[in-house]
């Protein structure tokens, strides 16, 4: 299983007697969903269906697909009526009208056809567009299946340069939780070894010394934050693992992470974790980049 990349580009053609057919889907990384369609606008009948068709195969980026249609042969949608009972009666008509007037009562076809009644020709696409709908939904289908493979492919380089940054992330947090209960012990070494150097003729609390240590201790503390943190990175990992649309929760997921390493670096009061929490800071910062391109 394998998370997908945003960036992407499938294509799909076909031919027929009746049709020429190409498709080309691109894809990149956006918040939401986003579709344009490129269609001629004989056929923009079909768009709600292709949006869609859509939904149903991508969750998030920015999409363009271009359609060509191209028709090889003209599709008859023509039909022919005649009113043959109107005819004849018409036909009738003119020959007892010419017995009356003693005049002749021929009349042909070509002038029959001429009453208003008698032909009518009538339109029905509904066949063609139907027809032509199944074979362009076919060719959508296999336009996104390269599309996804392409899709899950850089979901592949992506999930591996992130699992790398996650190691990195790791290990600094790892450093960082053997720091902090020395950074505390460092706080209270400094904090007597000023205190010695401190007149002789002047009365030091030790009572009030050992509130000073402990209050320190209590501020400086980054149990919570690291606790926290090496959950957010597990849970980060968990979604490395699934083939499941995961990047808005992992972009919410980065902020949290980046949160708590803020707090970290602003309660540690020492020079060492601030240094960790800088490179842990930079390494988190450009996975969040790489993550804005995860479906």
């Amino acid at each position: 299983m394998s998370i997908k990349s945003m960036t992407g580009f499938g294509s799909a053609t076909a031919e027929t007697e009746k049709y020429n057919i190409a498709v080309e889907i691109s894809s990149v990384n956006k918040k939401n969903l986003d579709i344009r369609i490129g269609l001629s606008k004989e056929y923009l009948s079909f768009e709600n269906k292709i949006i869609e068709l859509v939904k149903q195969q991508v969750t998030r980026g920015s999409l363009s697909l271009q359609i060509s249609i191209s028709p090889a042969k003209e599709c008859n949608t023509s039909a022919v009526e005649i009113n043959k009972t109107l005819a004849k009666d018409i036909v009738t008509k003119f020959k007892e009208l010419g017995l009356d007037l003693q005049i002749s009562n021929d009349i042909g076809t070509s002038s029959l056809i001429t009453i208003p009644g008698i032909m009518a020709i009538t339109q029905n696409n509904e066949k063609c567009f139907d027809e032509l709908w199944e074979l362009l939904e076919k060719v959508l289908q296999e336009a996104f299946l390269n599309l996804i493979d392409m899709r899950s492919k850089e979901g592949e380089n992506l999930e591996a340069n992130l699992e790398d940054m996650l190691i990195q992330a790791d290990e600094i947090k790892k450093k960082i939780d053997i720091l902090a209960p020395k950074a505390i012990e460092e706080y209270k070494s400094k904090f007597l070894d000023r205190l010695s150097k401190i007149k002789e003729d002047v009365k030091i609390d030790e009572e009030r010394v050992q509130q000073e240590i402990a209050l320190f201790a209590d501020k400086a503390d980054i149990t919570e934050e690291l606790t926290r943190l090496d959950s957010h990175l597990k849970q980060m990992n968990q979604y490395l693992q699934t083939n499941t649309p995961v990047g808005r929760p992992m972009d919410f997921l980065c902020q949290e992470i980046l949160r708590e390493i803020n707090t970290i670096g602003s309660k540690a009061n020492n020079l060492e974790i601030t240094k960790n929490v800088l490179a842990e800071k930079a390494i988190l910062e450009s996975f969040r980049e790489q993550v804005q391109n995860v479906e």
